[in-house]
């Protein structure tokens, strides 16, 4: 039910604009995503740079962050999985329906 405790505790994890990040480039792309493509994608977007151009110290310590508390966040509210064997990203049914634009983005 939208707007119990289980609720807003499933989609906190929205109000974060590196997840929903992580979202729309699942989505974009269509098909699972390595954690260091993943990562390229998420430093691209966040400096709007092309891929080639990116710092590999920032891809580093983003994939980092994604691999330690992004994904894990996500994939514990249903979002996505994430094989930490393969390092493998993969969209979960909700988190290919899911309309994440809706839910409020928090404060810095």
């Amino acid at each position: 039910m939208v707007g119990t405790t289980t609720d807003t505790a499933a989609i906190a994890p929205l109000a974060h604009e590196r997840r929903r990040t992580v979202l729309r480039r699942l989505r974009e792309y269509g098909m699972p995503m390595t954690l260091a493509d993943l990562a390229d994608e998420v430093v691209g977007s966040e400096n709007d740079e092309p891929v080639p151009e990116l710092s590999g110290e920032e891809v580093t310590r983003v994939a980092a962050r994604l691999h330690h508390v992004d994904l894990p966040k996500l994939a514990e509210a249903g979002f996505l999985t994430y094989d930490l064997q393969t390092n493998v990203v993969r969209l979960s049914e909700r988190g290919e329906t899911f309309d994440y634009e809706t839910i409020p983005m928090a404060m810095p």
